[in-house]
């Protein structure tokens, strides 16, 4: 399984202005450095965002780690803001470390919440069935992964609950294995989410576990890829439609030769709510000019059924693009990309975006290279006049020991609506990343 830590369609261009790299490069403050001792390391994925805590606005965030935890397999922790005026030190508290086996390995990915603060997430290996990528061969240590649930209970503890183990491929299940994308949490409590292996073709699989009345889950999957409809879906689905989503948006990073170069899909519930049709929205070609490989999605925030999205490769300096893209006219076909933003790369831009974040108009984001030491930056884009958007960089990453580096995560706003939070996978005093937090402009 990869590890990431990371067509035929009308396209238009627009031509954008980057800001000087300097421009607001002391916002962003660090707030822990994760060490190999005690705390989990390696931290991937967007905060969970809890209630406000203390009088100085900030959040208490649950986050997880790749590595460390005790067990070396990764952690899921707490990061408490200081209480009062004068005080700096957050707290990290250790939630639950994964074992390696039954309750997890290796996540590689954040955590989400639901209405009543229970937090979920997937790790990508774990469980009680065995994968191997030798078709009906010999068993091997790896297991298919899980989603779990992190419930505090009344004596302030959290607890740890395995919703559900996946089966895999090549136990003669077609079940998913390998999540790697944070899940998709509805009005309901149902999740959603998708595996980069397994499936009846072991292309991947979108799945929902559907909440039962006495509080536990059922597997349903929802799409099994296709060589042809793209493969290795890394990127988290977004829902549209309220109390449960009507339709499911996501991408297909398309890292294997069957379709190299990725694809945005959709998933539409029928009018009975029981089975869903796929369609493919948009196909990235070789040299396609809204770049290639999409490794995140966000609904257009300006009242239209676009969607706003990054590229993680192609374009003009290869280190990909933030796209758009729109129903095609009269509305069927392919949609309609168009770039909003070409990445250029080190040392005056990023390269290699992780994702989008949307706060009115202003679209955030971090790139997992590019800048001024090639570790990343944290960038904003905002309107401009052609149509397209206009870059500054907010903060760019120079690593260990003093700042973070390969900010992949994703970015969480706060409650309050006036900060950022964030991490980075690597950098810090440890060089086993930091998480921060940035004022927003």
């Amino acid at each position: 399984m990869k590890k990431r830590y990371a067509l035929a369609a009308a396209v238009a261009t627009c031509i954008v202005a980057l800001a000087p790299l300097s421009a607001h490069a002391n916002t962003l403050t660090d707030i822990l450095d994760f060490n190999p001792y005690n705390s989990g390391s390696n931290p991937v994925g967007a905060f969970a965002v809890g209630p406000l805590s203390g009088n100085l606005g900030f959040n208490i965030l649950y986050g997880v780690t790749a590595t460390g935890g005790g067990y070396g397999y990764g952690a899921t922790f707490m990061l408490t803001p200081p209480q009062s005026t004068g005080q700096t030190i957050w707290t990290e508290t250790i939630l639950t470390a994964f074992n390696g086996t039954t309750s997890g390995s290796t996540p590689q990915s954040g955590l989400v919440s639901d209405a009543n603060g229970v937090l979920y997430g997937t790790a990508s290996s774990g469980g009680t069935a065995q994968c191997t990528q030798q078709p009906y061969g010999p068993a091997t240590p790896y297991k298919c992964g899980i989603v779990y649930s992190l419930t505090r209970n009344s004596n302030g503890i959290w607890q740890s609950n395995i919703l559900y183990a996946f089966q895999g491929f090549y136990n003669h299940l077609n079940d998913g294995w390998g999540p790697v994308s944070s899940l998709l949490v509805d009005a309901n409590g149902n999740l959603y989410g998708t595996t980069t292996q397994g499936g009846a073709a072991n292309q991947g699989a979108v799945f929902e576990l559907v909440r039962q009345t006495n509080g536990t889950y059922i597997e349903s999957r929802l799409y099994d890829f296709q060589p042809v409809t793209g493969n290795d879906p890394i990127g988290a689905l977004i829902g549209d439609g309220n109390p449960v989503p009507n339709a499911l948006y996501g991408t297909t990073s398309g890292l294997d030769p069957g379709n190299p170069n990725g694809a945005v899909f959709r998933l539409t519930r029928n009018m009975i709510g029981v089975t869903w049709q796929y369609a493919t929205l948009y196909q990235f070609g070789p040299e396609d000019p809204i770049g290639i490989n999409p490794v995140g999605l966000h609904l257009a925030e300006d009242g239209s059924s676009g969607l706003v999205g990054v590229t993680e490769f192609g374009a003009q300096a290869n280190c990909g693009t933030v796209f758009e893209m729109e129903p095609p006219p009269g509305g069927s076909g392919y949609w309609v990309g168009r770039t909003l933003y070409n990445f250029t790369g080190a040392p005056n831009d990023g390269c290699h975006p992780t994702g989008v974040f949307f706060n009115f108009n202003n679209i955030f984001g971090t790139t997992a290279a590019g800048g001024s030491a090639n570790k990343g930056i944290l960038y904003r884009l905002d309107p401009a006049q052609n149509g397209g958007r206009v870059e500054t960089v907010l903060h760019s990453f120079t690593g260990a020991p003093h700042d973070g580096a390969q900010p992949n995560g994703g970015l969480a706003i706060g409650s309050s609506g006036g900060m950022l939070y964030g991490t980075t996978y690597s950098g810090g005093a440890s060089n086993l990343g930091q998480a921060f937090w940035v004022n927003l402009p």
